[in-house]
């Protein structure tokens, strides 16, 4: 679980009475399996008898894998799922990219790219925040970015993209390689972004 994750149960926790926030989001370790595994979302969301559906489905993988028609044929079959789309920021096409899902994503995570992967990001580097706040200042939907964002960085992340929230995978991770949490990293880097008080989660 990523530190925006971490920090984004804790606020709902407690703000939502008694409704448990859930999340689902593919692994670092799925970036390589074949497009024909993400049609799995769907079947997983219609297992009889009704499953725990989450409050928020995120949705990491490549662009030409899941466009936006897809994602806006998910919605309307699950429209109290809110869904949560990934956009690759790698040059101006990032821009448009976001736009064409205006309407349809209720938030686009901003997050770092690299050619021949299937999924976007987990991938631990920065990529450019002036795109970032060109793509939060073309869209109405909320953006949150990611891509290497840590405690040393965040702040930095935050003043030059103004964004509706942040997230951290790779850098708040232990160093041990077993993708988990280190809780002193994700509480520095909470921290941190909230210190901003600007709206930032």
């Amino acid at each position: 679980m990523s530190a925006f994750w971490w920090a984004m149960a804790r606020f709902l926790a407690s703000k939502l009475s008694g409704r448990r926030a859930k999340f689902l989001q593919r692994s670092a370790q799925d970036r390589r399996r074949p497009p024909s595994h993400f049609p799995t979302i769907w079947t997983s969301l219609h297992r009889s008898p009704p499953p725990c559906l989450p409050d928020i489905l995120h949705l990491g993988a490549e662009p030409q894998h899941l466009s936006p028609a897809q994602l806006r044929t998910l919605k309307a079959e699950f429209p109290g799922v809110s869904l949560m789309r990934s956009i690759p920021v790698v040059d101006e096409n990032s821009i448009d990219l976001a736009r064409s899902y205006e309407g349809i994503a209720d938030f686009l995570l901003l997050d770092s790219y690299r050619s021949g992967d299937r999924q976007v990001g987990a991938l631990g580097v920065t990529h450019s925040w002036e795109l970032d706040r060109r793509i939060v200042k073309s869209v109405r939907t909320p953006v949150i970015i990611a891509g290497g964002l840590g405690p040393e960085n965040v702040r930095d992340a935050i003043c030059a993209a103004c964004p509706a929230g942040v997230d951290s995978k790779t850098k708040t991770d232990k160093s041990d390689g077993s993708h988990t949490k280190d809780l002193q990293k994700v509480w520095a880097f909470v921290t941190v972004a909230r210190r901003l008080n600007c709206g930032t989660i």
